[in-house]
């Protein structure tokens, strides 16, 4: 289980996107489902996955292995895991 939320999809060839179409994990939503930029991402690329931050890129047979990369920069980047934003939502007190 990831402290995201995550889901498979395919993002279509775009004019934004001409490389596609992209098959990719998605974590903590889809931004826009033609369009791979915006969302966080990791590539599915045959038998192995790719990750791309910022300007790096990171490619492994193993998924788990680039969630730990991806996750820690999420954090990051201000994103609270699901299970951290479930706890700090039942303790805050209704408006």
């Amino acid at each position: 289980m990831t402290p995201y939320p995550k889901e498979l999809h395919t993002f279509p060839k775009s004019k934004r996107h001409p490389e596609g179409p992209t098959t990719a994990w998605v974590y903590n939503g889809i931004h826009d489902p033609h369009d791979p930029f915006g969302s966080y991402i990791i590539e599915v690329t045959g038998e192995k996955y790719l990750l791309t931050l910022d300007r790096d890129i990171y490619s492994s047979p193993f998924l788990p292995q680039l969630e730990k990369l991806l996750f820690q920069w999420m954090q990051e980047d201000g994103i609270e895991p699901d299970q951290e934003r479930k706890e700090r939502l039942k303790t805050t007190p209704a408006c």
